[in-house]
């Protein structure tokens, strides 16, 4: 996600996301996203908490509401999910900042959400179906017993950026 703004030319780049040392998908997720702009030598991310996993649409609202006011000269915010992005959107309409005209707006999981908004918002798939079906086959693996398989097994899903409105 970060290459995608940069690549739009996004200096001041902010993150919305929990404040909760226990949340490690999305405390992960925000220290990819600083190490991503450290990598590119971008002023570092620009970070928000908005409260306890999972993270509300009104949550994702509040923290917009103070990120615009904590850092006004933001011109791209990454969610933690699609649901706060929506959140952190519909902030963004009730104080007339335009999207993604004024700041451009990112989320995490591919929520239905996401691709019926307007602007519709742009994310990263994780391939929540995929990563799903892998982990029943791993169980059913398992319950046959510990002589079933020939070692330690990894299954790799890669996430994908899907392009939006939200980010122009």
């Amino acid at each position: 996600m970060v290459e995608h703004l940069v690549l739009q030319d996004f200096k001041r780049i902010a993150f919305i996301g929990g404040g909760d040392e226990n949340d490690t998908r999305g405390s992960e997720r925000q220290r990819e996203a600083a190490r991503a702009l450290d990598d590119r030598g971008i002023a570092a991310l620009r970070r928000i908490a908005a409260g306890q996993p999972p993270i509300s649409m009104r949550e994702g609202a509040d923290a917009m509401a103070s990120l615009l006011e904590t850092f006004p000269d933001t011109q791209a915010v990454i969610c933690i999910s699609d649901l706060s992005a929506f959140g952190a959107l519909t902030e963004c309409m009730r104080r007339g900042v335009r999207v993604p005209e004024d700041i451009a707006l990112a989320g995490f999981g591919a929520f239905g959400i996401s691709g019926i908004s307007v602007p519709t918002i742009t994310n990263i798939d994780p391939h929540s179906p995929e990563i799903g079906s892998h982990a029943a086959d791993l169980f059913i693996l398992l319950l046959r017993g510990p002589n079933t398989g020939d070692g330690p097994i990894s299954v790799e899903i890669t996430p994908t950026l899907s392009v939006g409105e939200s980010t122009g």
